[in-house]
């Protein structure tokens, strides 16, 4: 189990001996085990946002995806579910379909916002309807019902895995590395576009990712 310790660098200890007890629990239901325990602490604390970064980049890592997420369509098929564009349709939605889920995007957005949507449902569906992780949660889902969630705090977590899905952190601070340059003031200024663009997001969302990783002063950044 030394290998799933690592997840829980920030929890109590008789947390962590409770979550091990079960060393029959894949790393996706661990993680999830950390999220049950914390969930109710409502704000994003460090090791809740740790917990979903790393349950992103074990989801990566599971089905051998890479990276990065080039065609996040084929990560949604290798997860067993489907996307459906829809025109009249304003964002994106998420619903049970049987064993699997279906998702549904808008058509009229760009690429980068298509992306971005879907990794924010996935994030809902691994976070909060349990599925692969919480056989109780997933089965207390309505089948074919739009999945909704009101409250903000679980609508910012899925934005935090559709981030971390998408732009990994180890990744991230590599592909921040060689977008660099250093002046012969020794002024670094980074490249932001083409860091967006290496991950397939659009500018502000790797600028937000950025900032939440650390990075705060815009000043450090080059935004075109």
């Amino acid at each position: 189990m030394k290998d799933v310790k690592k997840y829980f660098q920030f929890l109590p200890s008789d947390i962590i001996e409770n979550i091990l007890k079960d060393l029959t629990l894949t790393k996706k239901e661990v993680l999830l085990e950390l999220y049950i325990h914390e969930k109710e602490k409502a704000k994003m604390t460090d090791y809740i946002r740790n917990m979903i970064n790393s349950l992103a980049e074990d989801i990566l890592d599971i089905y051998k995806i890479g990276f990065r997420v080039d065609d996040i369509n084929d990560l949604v098929q290798k997860l067993g579910g489907s996307i459906q564009m829809k025109k009249d349709f304003s964002y994106a939605s998420l619903e049970k379909n049987g064993d699997g889920f279906k998702i549904i995007v808008s058509s009229y957005q760009d690429e980068q916002r298509k992306r971005f949507a879907i990794a924010q449902e996935l994030g809902h569906l691994f976070l909060h309807m349990g599925y692969k992780t919480n056989a109780e949660i997933w089965e207390k889902q309505a089948d074919k019902v739009p999945f909704q969630e009101k409250d903000p705090e679980k609508v910012r977590q899925a934005n935090e895995f559709a981030a971390a899905l998408l732009m990994p952190r180890y990744i991230f601070f590599l592909t921040l590395e060689a977008a660099s340059d250093i002046a012969e003031s020794g002024k670094r200024t980074i490249h932001m576009q083409a860091v967006a663009d290496f991950f397939n997001v659009s500018l502000s969302a790797a600028y937000t990712r950025a900032k939440i990783l650390g990075l705060s002063e815009r000043a450090y950044y080059e935004m075109s």
